[in-house]
C-alpha cells in the first residue's frame, strides 16, 4: 500500500462506513482522533449522540474514503444512535481493557448492532487502553475466545501511545475492499443504505467459519496483506547465524551424556505475587545460565530471565509434579499459560512459565511485537529457552525435589518443549501442543511464510555478491531451520510419557509435520482436537490439561528411579 494516503481533491472510488460502537468512556472518540488526525486529548468529552470524522486512502490503487461515526455510549442516546447503524460496512466493538464491565457489556452491543446492521458486516472487537498493562481486568484470551465464538476480528489498542490503532482501521477498511471488490458480490436494494450511492445494492459476504479455517482467518490475512510487520526484516543476522548454527549442531549427537549435563544451577530471587489458602503464585528473576558467547549474542533485554511459579500449599515436594510451560509465537506474559496450568493446583501440579527471550520484558527495544527481527534470532530464542529450561528442571529437581516433572507449550514452545525433553536425563512428561517438528514447517509451508521478509533476506544476500532467486533463498531458509528439527535430536527417555496434541484443521501445522516426530518416537501418542490453530488453544484446554495429567501419570515417583 504504497501512498497510502489519498490526496484531498482525489476521485473517490469507494465510500466505507464503520461505526465505533461501545460504553461510554472506553476511549472510542481518542481511537477515532488518533487515526483521522493522529491526536491524542487529555480532556475528552463523552460524545453526544453521534460524530464522525473522514479521511482517505489507497488500497490497491483505488481511493477509498473511509467515513468513521463515533456513537454515544450513554444509555440515554441508544435509540438516536441505532439508527446510524444502518449502511455501515464495518464495525467496531470498543471495551476498555481495564474495566471488565466494558467487555461483559460487548454481547449487547453485538446484539444491537447485528439486529440495525446488515448481517454480514466486518466487525472488530478491540481492547482499548493496553498501556494500562497493570491494570488489566481482561485477559487477552477471554476477549479472543469472544471473538472467535462470534466470528470476529480481535486485536488490542491504545489511543495514548497509538499502539495499534493504524493498524486495526486499515486491517477493517483492507477487509471491506477485499470482499467489496470481488466481481460475485451481490446486490440486495433492500439492505442497501440509499445515502451511499457508491455502496448501495451491495451486500458483504463474510466467509463461514469453515471457510476461514482453510485461509488461516485473521491471522492468514494479517500475514497475507503485510499490514503486521514480517519476520526477519533485518536480515540473516550475519555472524550470529553462523554462531548459533555451530552451537545447535552441538545438540545432536544420539547420547545425551554429552550434553554438558548437569547445566548451570540458577538460583532465582523470589517475590510472592499473591496467595491463598490452596496456592501461592511467585515470580523469580535470575541471569540467563547459557554459555558467555551465548549470552553475549542476546539482546541486553533478554539476558536476564523471568519465572512465574504456581505452588501449591501444603503438599510435600516429592508428592508434587511441577511442569515448565513454555511460550508460543507472540505470547509475551505469563497469563495465559498460569491460566492452563492454575485448575491443575487442586491436582497437587504446579505450573512454572518462563518468558521467554525477545518477548515481554526480555524483548529487545527495536523489536516491534513478536516479529523477530533476524534469523539468527529464532536460533537465539531456542538455544536460549533450552538451556534455561533445563536449568530450571535440575532446580526443581536437585533443590526443590520435586516427584515428577514434565515440560509443555504451544505451536514454537511445544518446539522448544519437545527438544528439552529429548535432551533431559531422567524421564519427564513432554506434552507438544499444536507444534509442528521443524520450524522450517511454520515458515516454509504454513501460513508464516506470507508474513516472512523474503525480499529483505535476498537483499542482504546480493550486498555481498550472492545472487539468489526468492525460491532459492527460502531453500536456504529451509537449510537454516532444518537445525530446528526435532526428530534429528535424542528419543526422550521415556516416550510413552510423551504426547502430542494436534488440531485437525491448522493453517500453521499440517498434519504430516506432527505424524513425522510421533514416528521419530515410538512410544508417544498424538491426540486429534477439532479446529485451527488458535480456536484450538481457545476452545480446547481441558484437552491439554488432560494431556498434562495422563503423561504425568505414565512417570514413576522420582525415589522409585
Amino acid at each position: 500500500m504504497s501512498n497510502l494516503y489519498g490526496d484531498y481533491n482525489q476521485k473517490i472510488d469507494y465510500v466505507f462506513k464503520v461505526v465505533l460502537i461501545g460504553d461510554s468512556a472506553v476511549g472510542k472518540t481518542q481511537l477515532l482522533a488518533r487515526f483521522a488526525r493522529n491526536e491524542f486529548s487529555v480532556d475528552s468529552k463523552a460524545t453526544i449522540g453521534v460524530e464522525f470524522q473522514t479521511k482517505t486512502l489507497v488500497i490497491d490503487n483505488k481511493t477509498v474514503k473511509a467515513q468513521i461515526w463515533d456513537t454515544a455510549g450513554q444509555e440515554r442516546y441508544r435509540a438516536v444512535t441505532s439508527a446510524y447503524y444502518r449502511g455501515a460496512v464495518g464495525a467496531m466493538l470498543v471495551y476498555d481493557m481495564t474495566k471488565r464491565q466494558s467487555f461483559d457489556h460487548m454481547a449487547k452491543w453485538l446484539e444491537e448492532l447485528r439486529g440495525h446492521a446488515d448481517k454480514n458486516i466486518v466487525i472488530m472487537l478491540i481492547g482499548n487502553k493496553c498501556d494500562l498493562g497493570s491494570l488489566r481486568a481482561v485477559p487477552t484470551e477471554d476477549a479472543q475466545e469472544f471473538a472467535q465464538r462470534e466470528n470476529l476480528f480481535f486485536m488490542e489498542t491504545s489511543a495514548l501511545e497509538a499502539t495499534n490503532v493504524e493498524t486495526a482501521f486499515l486491517t477493517i477498511l483492507t477487509e471491506i475492499y477485499r470482499i467489496i471488490s470481488k466481481k460475485s458480490l451481490t446486490a440486495d436494494d433492500d439492505d442497501a443504505d440509499g445515502n451511499s450511492s457508491l455502496l448501495k445494492g451491495t451486500r458483504i459476504i463474510i466467509p463461514s467459519e469453515q471457510e476461514s479455517g482453510k485461509r488461516g482467518g485473521c491471522c492468514a490475512f494479517m500475514h497475507r496483506t503485510k499490514i503486521t510487520p514480517p519476520f526477519f526484516s533485518r536480515g540473516w543476522g550475519g555472524p550470529n547465524l553462523e554462531l548459533l548454527e555451530r552451537m545447535v549442531q552441538r545438540l545432536f549427537p544420539l547420547e545425551v551424556q554429552g550434553q554438558n549435563w548437569p547445566p548451570p544451577l540458577v538460583r532465582p530471587v523470589w517475590r510472592t505475587v499473591w496467595e491463598t489458602k490452596t496456592a501461592t503464585l511467585r515470580e523469580g528473576v535470575f541471569q540467563t545460565p547459557c554459555a558467555d558467547e551465548l549470552t553475549a549474542a542476546l539482546p541486553p533485554e533478554s539476558r536476564t530471565a523471568r519465572v512465574a511459579w504456581l505452588v501449591p500449599k501444603n503438599v510435600p515436594p516429592q508428592k508434587m509434579a511441577c511442569v515448565v510451560h513454555l511460550a508460543g509465537t507472540g505470547d509475551h506474559t505469563y497469563d495465559r499459560r498460569l491460566r492452563l496450568g492454575g485448575p491443575l493446583v487442586k491436582q497437587n501440579i504446579a505450573t512454572m512459565v518462563l518468558e521467554s527471550p525477545f518477548y515481554g520484558r526480555r524483548r529487545p527495544f527495536l523489536q516491534r511485537g513478536a516479529r523477530l527481527l533476524c534469523v539468527s534470532d529464532l536460533l537465539l530464542l531456542g538455544r536460549a529457552t533450552i538451556e534455561e529450561s533445563r536449568s530450571l528442571i535440575h532446580w526443581l529437581d536437585t533443590e526443590e525435589g520435586f516427584g515428577k516433572m514434565g515440560v509443555c507449550g504451544l505451536s514454537m514452545g511445544g518446539v522448544h518443549a519437545s527438544m528439552v525433553g529429548s535432551l533431559h536425563p531422567t524421564p519427564v512428561a513432554t506434552l507438544p501442543f499444536l507444534s509442528p517438528h521443524s520450524a522450517v514447517v511454520a515458515f516454509c509451508e504454513g501460513i508464516l511464510k506470507y508474513g516472512t521478509a523474503w525480499e529483505a533476506l535476498r537483499e542482504e544476500l546480493a550486498a555481498q555478491k550472492i545472487t539468489m532467486t526468492l525460491d532459492e533463498v527460502r531453500e536456504r531458509m529451509r537449510n537454516v531451520l532444518s537445525l530446528t528439527d526435532v526428530t534429528r535430536f535424542p528419543i526422550p527417555k521415556n516416550p510413552d510419557a510423551v504426547i502430542f496434541v494436534a488440531a485437525t484443521d491448522d493453517g500453521y501445522i499440517p498434519k504430516h509435520s506432527v505424524l513425522e516426530l510421533q514416528k521419530a518416537w515410538p512410544g508417544s501418542e498424538v491426540r486429534w482436537v477439532t479446529g485451527g490453530h488458535v480456536s484450538s488453544f481457545l476452545l480446547h484446554n481441558d484437552e491439554f490439561r488432560r494431556a498434562i495429567v495422563d503423561g504425568l501419570d505414565r512417570l514413576d515417583w522420582k525415589e522409585s528411579w
